[in-house]
């Protein structure tokens, strides 16, 4: 079995392994440890070398990947804020991410330095604060604040105290007292001051719907969309347009690829300077999840070519994947994370099965492609997306169908526009067009279905597409997908 096979499987080993540490009860880990010995003794059996290798190497790496998501659930346990709720507390800490602005209040996340009165607790555990809207506060910026820990709540439609203890927060502190003591300068403060001044930008030129939406896809900045336009963005089935996906990374490496090779940079050069501004560029969009494995996966083909190896896109998701689990196993439970990766593994994967189904369909300027491309992430997502928020959009093909073509203009454009602003002229009508098909969409009675679904159907859902890809590879006879 070549090493290229056995890479991937032990990469997808530790995955189930941060999974089974995370998800899995006592019970269910005893029954997986028996299984795991069952493989390990027929292992030792086997007279294939290669399957004795893989064997050895998943069971290696499924228990790497339990041992770091069991840290995690450590971390966890340990953290000194969580059982003190309703204590007064004293404190000094630094604001660690830029802060939001939700419902006329400040949302500062608090990375404690030193806590002055109140519950012993470690440097560096984070706590969130709803703060007034003045004065306004930044990244990096040392304050003291007095106040009551109170415990995240928990609503009918919505874990919030779980969704902040994978962000590792364990309490909120509403309206304290604050005075701010110092403020530090750094290289991500700056460039959230350009982020700040390129949003600046975009507002005084376009409508106040068109600036949240080109804000959103171009700097990330999705909490500047209004309940109205997510609402819209929803039904149409055109959400992940306020996403940084594949499609931005791709667009911004090749730029720069093209201009640092124009100006005379060699290859490796070019491929290095390009790494670096993709990482300015993270920063400057709030590091997305949709947007880190993008940029992982294009650097990482990108890397491949330049050294002249051959890249599986299919292995490349899977170490993409396993390198942001190793960062925070905790991202394997946020839906943006999921949704992203089954969205590109629906594209590598059952893009050449689809092609075959809709071989007799014409090219028509290639928005067959964008069909195949849009059905294959719609299917492999749709589980997860009716699971979490209860309905899909019926209409969601058609309304891609007619952006998706457009998608690439609007975004060069806006970055044209940022830097250029006669440019923002030929965007604006862009824009308009792309309010126009959501409205229009998401207007529509039938536009959206509603339903409820259990992890029995989701199972059941992905064992049907499995078995579809392995009858089209059967069928077809060559080797596909990386199988």
């Amino acid at each position: 079995m070549p090493f290229s096979k056995i890479f991937l499987f032990s990469c997808i080993a530790f995955i189930i392994g941060i999974f089974s540490a995370l998800m899995l009860q006592k019970t269910q880990l005893i029954l997986l440890g028996f299984l795991f010995l069952s493989l390990l003794g027929f292992s030792f059996l086997s007279r294939d070398r290669g399957i004795r290798w893989l064997i050895i190497f998943c069971l290696a790496l499924f228990i790497l990947g339990f041992i770091r998501g069991n840290f995690t659930l450590i971390e966890i346990l340990n953290s000194g804020l969580q059982n003190f709720n309703g204590v007064q507390i004293v404190l000094e800490g630094i604001v660690s991410k830029e802060p939001e602005f939700v419902k006329g209040n400040q949302k500062l996340v608090i990375k404690i330095d030193k806590i002055i009165r109140g519950p012993a607790s470690e440097a560096g555990e984070k706590i969130l604060v709803y703060a007034p809207p003045c004065p306004r506060y930044h990244y990096s910026d040392r304050l003291r604040l007095s106040g009551v820990l109170e415990e995240p709540p928990i609503f009918d439609d919505f874990d919030y105290k779980s969704y902040l203890k994978r962000k590792g927060i364990f309490a909120l502190v509403y309206e304290p007292k604050i005075e701010k003591l110092s403020s530090r300068e750094s290289l991500y403060k700056k460039i959230l001051n350009l982020r700040e001044e390129l949003s600046l930008r975009i507002e005084q030129s376009y409508s106040k719907e068109q600036a949240q939406l080109l804000e959103a896809m171009l700097l990330g900045k999705k909490n500047e969309l209004s309940k109205e336009l997510k609402e819209k963005l929803n039904f149409s089935g055109l959400r992940h347009l306020t996403a940084i996906s594949g499609l931005h990374t791709v667009i911004l490496i090749n730029a720069l690829m093209y201009l640092f090779l124009a100006i005379g940079l060699w290859r490796k050069q070019a491929l290095l300077a390009t790494a670096v501004f993709i990482f300015i560029f993270l920063m400057l969009t709030g590091f997305q999840i949709s947007a880190i494995r993008a940029s992982i996966m294009a650097l990482l083909l990108f890397s491949a070519q330049l050294f002249g190896r051959l890249a599986s896109p299919e292995r490349v998701i899977v170490f993409a994947a396993l390198l942001m689990l190793f960062i925070n196993p905790y991202l394997f439970l946020e839906i943006g994370f999921q949704l992203s990766f089954l969205a590109v593994i629906g594209i590598s994967y059952f893009s050449p099965l689809f092609r075959d189904w809709f071989k007799n369909l014409p090219e028509l300027w290639g928005l067959k492609e964008v069909f195949i491309i849009t059905l294959c992430a719609q299917i492999t997502t749709l589980p997860i997306l009716v699971y979490n928020f209860g309905y899909f959009s019926l209409l969601a093909i058609i309304s891609n169908l007619l952006i998706l073509p457009i998608l690439p203009f609007v975004l060069i454009l806006g970055f044209l526009s940022l830097l250029f602003k006669p440019f923002s002229f030929f965007c604006y009508f862009l824009l308009a067009y792309f309010l126009e098909v959501i409205d229009f969409f998401s207007k529509l009675s039938f536009s959206v279905l509603h339903l409820k679904i259990g992890w029995i159907f989701i199972i059941l859902f992905y064992c049907l597409l499995l078995y579809l890809l392995v009858s089209f590879k059967r069928k077809n006879k060559f080797r596909y997908a990386g199988f």
